[in-house]
């Protein structure tokens, strides 16, 4: 038994919400019960609360829509618009995120890129791969999907040296300014221009719709979790494709 306020889709309560009615899973059952199924709230008091809140948080607390949290980044990301099957599109160029974790996960994201829109088509995540393991995966699929350039988080300068030398790996150092880069991605969803392969990208888009800013910061600053990594490798290959291509934000 969960019970529990929505917490935007790209988490596992809203996968386990949608059991309740697949027929995969005649077992499960569930349901949804707004303020109005509880007799201690009035009319008024709700009124009265919808003043002090955002519309948000409203319709997440007392409505219980599958909408989105509070604090979460990316607000207008949506699965019905931002999410399909991308075989069989073109692109003019490919590039790759790399976020190099130590002692968190790896992610590489690999980004379609057609004059307009980004593709995010495949994606791998290791927690404390070797060297030689992350440039043997990152080698695989720059051949098979013939990717140009490689954005890579420009703290990991051994890493990068590592895979020049070694593995004939050439990298360039992703610009890092976190909120513009967030910023561009913003945009990019909010016209839409940002898409997710049902296949190869679901842990990368599950991560970017739980992605959230810490309430506890002077300045704004996203939580260190699970969603950072992918987060922080799309973001390297977008934003900095963007910056060194001179490619527009707004996308309209």
């Amino acid at each position: 038994l969960w019970i529990s306020t929505p917490r935007g889709k790209g988490n596992y309560l809203f996968s386990y919400f949608n059991r309740g009615n697949d027929n995969d899973f005649p077992d499960w059952g569930s349901t949804i019960h707004t303020w109005r199924s509880n007799p201690l709230l009035s009319e008024k008091d709700v009124e009265e609360t919808k003043r002090t809140i955002t519309r948000a948080m409203y319709l997440q607390e007392y409505e219980c829509e599958w909408t989105t949290t509070e604090d979460q980044i990316y607000k207008d990301i949506n699965e019905d618009k931002h999410v399909t099957d991308c075989v069989g599109e073109r692109f003019v160029e490919v590039i790759a995120g790399l976020d190099v974790g130590y002692r968190d996960e790896n992610c590489f994201i690999v980004v379609g890129y057609d004059g307009k829109y980004y593709y995010v088509i495949d994606e791998y995540v290791s927690r404390e791969s070797t060297t030689a393991e992350l440039a043997s995966i990152v080698s695989e699929k720059q051949d098979h999907w013939n990717i140009d350039t490689i954005y890579i988080d420009s703290a990991a300068q051994q890493t990068k040296a590592d895979f020049a030398y070694d593995y004939d790996i050439y990298c360039e150092n992703a610009i890092k300014s976190v909120n513009d880069g967030i910023a561009a991605l913003q945009t990019l969803i909010e016209h839409d221009c940002l898409i997710f392969d049902t296949e190869g990208a679901a842990h990368t888009f599950s991560a970017m719709s739980s992605y959230k800013w810490n309430p506890n910061t002077e300045t704004p600053k996203p939580v260190h979790d699970w969603c950072s990594h992918p987060c922080d490798a799309l973001r390297y290959a977008i934003y900095s494709h963007q910056r060194m291509s001179a490619v527009s934000v707004f996308t309209g």
